[in-house]
């Protein structure tokens, strides 16, 4: 099947009002080709108009048919779905802002807790003995330098950071 043809299956789906009106009118204008062709042939207008419901066979089988031709049917059910559900959130504004609030807060603590979970239990840090791990602290009476702020200070001013060859030599 062409991107053409499916696109336009799809689209259909969401104009499904404006395509029964096309499909019912295809078949009542195949009914009046038939009911002419029968009058012309010698039948009364109301038998010739019987005649051809029965050629055409079950006018409702037709049009299911039809539309399935022209409409893919989950499409068509998942437009039908959407403009309920959004009549539904319209007429209960209230409801639908309680529902949105508590799933926004729902999938934020769902995402908060895995990344936690994620960083902790699922990838711990890539070390062979996680007890040996060490923290560095060291606080400077006069400078006030402490691990936190160490390279930022060690790099502006590298005498009040007299550990520094120190800190390198061992670091690795």
């Amino acid at each position: 099947m062409s991107i053409h043809r499916s696109t336009s299956k799809l689209g259909a789906a969401f104009r499904s009002d404006k395509v029964a009106r096309e499909i019912n009118d295809e078949i009542r204008t195949h009914i009046d080709m038939e009911t002419d062709e029968n009058v012309e042939g010698g039948m009364k207008p109301d038998e010739a108009r019987q005649a051809a419901h029965r050629a055409f066979g079950n006018v409702a089988l037709a049009q299911e048919d039809s539309r399935g031709a022209w409409i893919y049917r989950w499409a068509h059910d998942l437009a039908a779905d959407l403009k309920f559900g959004v009549r539904m959130l319209l007429k209960n504004r209230g409801f639908s802002a309680v529902a949105v609030i508590s799933l926004a807060l729902g999938f934020g603590l769902n995402t908060t807790i895995f990344t936690v979970v994620n960083a902790i239990l699922l990838h711990p840090l890539p070390v062979r003995d996680v007890s040996s791990l060490v923290q560095l602290d060291t606080v400077d009476s006069k400078t006030h330098v402490t691990a936190a702020n160490f390279e930022k200070t060690a790099v502006e001013n590298p005498a009040a950071v007299p550990s520094l060859p120190l800190f390198r030599s061992t670091a690795r």
